[in-house]
């Protein structure tokens, strides 16, 4: 199945198969047997081309495990701007209200991170806060405040 804003499929089977680095970071491979999705680059075993499903981003969000040997979200030119506009999408859906409506985990997932980010999302949402608790109390004067 071809998505938008990807080589096309003829291409994308041939660097698919050569593990071509040229293509790592362009589409992502999803393997429906496994269930993981994969960079170009994986050292893992070519799958059969009936089973194969390509997207231009991460498949997380369309049911997908990232796979342990390739790290998808270490592919070049996305881990740091998916995760960063990921991020700044799922702080925007927060302002609006989104958390009275849906889990951290399943916003997460809505923004295209993974269980593993949405928990590390979780922390640095903590430490935001305890950070804007004590800003706060600066701004008022308060010292040492205990909570």
């Amino acid at each position: 199945m071809l998505q938008p804003n990807i080589p096309p499929p003829t291409l994308c089977d041939r660097a698919l198969a050569a593990k071509d680095s040229r293509f790592d970071g362009l589409f992502f491979t999803a393997v429906r047997t496994t269930g993981t999705y994969c960079r170009p680059v994986c050292p893992a075993p070519t799958p059969k081309q009936s089973n194969v499903t390509y997207f231009p981003a991460a498949a997380a969000s369309a049911g997908y495990r990232p796979c342990l040997r390739c790290r998808p979200a270490l592919a070049p030119g996305f881990a740091a701007w998916g995760r960063e506009h990921a991020v700044q999408r799922a702080l925007s859906l927060i302002a609006e209200g989104a958390l009275d409506e849906i889990s951290i985990e399943r916003l997460a997932t809505k923004v295209g991170l993974s269980g593993r980010q949405s928990i590390q999302f979780r922390i640095c949402g903590w430490v935001r806060d305890a950070a804007n608790s004590v800003a706060g109390d600066k701004a008022r004067g308060e010292k040492n405040v205990v909570r």
